[in-house]
């Protein structure tokens, strides 16, 4: 997870850093908007191919790194990203979806 202009912002190791946006500027191009995640009260969300997730506030950016990125390894992101109690329900709710599928 590296070549990304958010790089910089987790060279002191933090796992999640908020930063005033006039700070950032514009995020780089390689960042899309995406509904998959926990939005808490952002305005959007967005994620990038070098593993970052951002979430939009008025004012700031709140951004964190995931291992895996849910929109091409969604159960790697489920098991190592979130909470263990959210990827227990989400896989319920899969299993649940798949079973009716196949009826």
């Amino acid at each position: 997870m590296s070549g990304c202009k958010l790089d910089p912002l987790f060279e002191a190791g933090d796992s999640r850093v908020v930063v005033p946006k006039d700070v950032i500027g514009e995020l780089p191009e390689c960042f899309e908007e995406t509904v998959l995640g926990s939005p808490r009260m952002s305005s959007r969300q967005l994620r990038c191919y070098h593993g970052y997730h951002v979430r939009e506030y008025d004012s700031v950016y709140e951004v964190h790194r995931d291992r895996f990125d849910p929109r091409v390894r969604p159960f790697s992101h489920l098991m190592f990203d979130t909470s263990l109690l959210r990827a227990l329900i989400a896989l319920l709710v899969a299993g649940r979806l798949w079973r009716r599928r196949r009826r």
